[in-house]
């Protein structure tokens, strides 16, 4: 069993960031798997970072995935992505509006992390689409799942 992190930023840094917040209490998110943590920037795109999280800042949700095998090779499918460039129209038009625009070369943050969980066969998110998730959304499904398992 594999544990999945999921982080929700709490601030707003910029103006991207304090639109999301507008719509509810998160700004961005990133996801964290096999220890690698996966960012998605309006300023560089998809990317592998390293940094330590300032727990005020940031909430976090924990999901396990039974199978190992499928977690590696979604993974193959997160690194495939790095170097793609952030989806301001899908983020906006998606997020915000709910018309599910998507560019399969550009990805928001939001729309990357639901792919991933819908390629680790995450039953919540199967019948979803990606491209019109929001933060929030994501945030409910998740602590749904981590409530169902306690």
């Amino acid at each position: 069993m594999r544990t999945i992190r999921v982080a929700f930023y709490k601030e707003s840094d910029n103006i991207k960031d304090k639109i999301r917040k507008l719509f509810g209490k998160y700004s961005r998110v990133e996801i964290i798997v096999n220890s690698k943590i996966y960012s998605i920037t309006p300023k560089n795109g998809v990317q592998i970072v390293s940094k330590t999280y300032d727990k005020t800042k940031w909430d976090f949700v924990d999901i396990e995935v039974n199978n190992t095998f499928i977690i590696n090779k979604v993974q193959k499918f997160l690194n495939n992505q790095i170097g793609k460039k952030f989806d301001y129209f899908g983020a906006t038009f998606g997020q915000l509006f709910g018309l599910g625009w998507q560019d399969s070369n550009k990805w928001y943050d939001v729309e990357l992390i639901t792919k991933f969980l819908q390629y680790c066969l995450i039953d919540e998110f199967m019948e979803l689409n990606p491209s019109k998730m929001s933060i929030n959304k994501l945030y409910k499904i998740l602590k749904g799942i981590k409530e169902k398992t306690i």
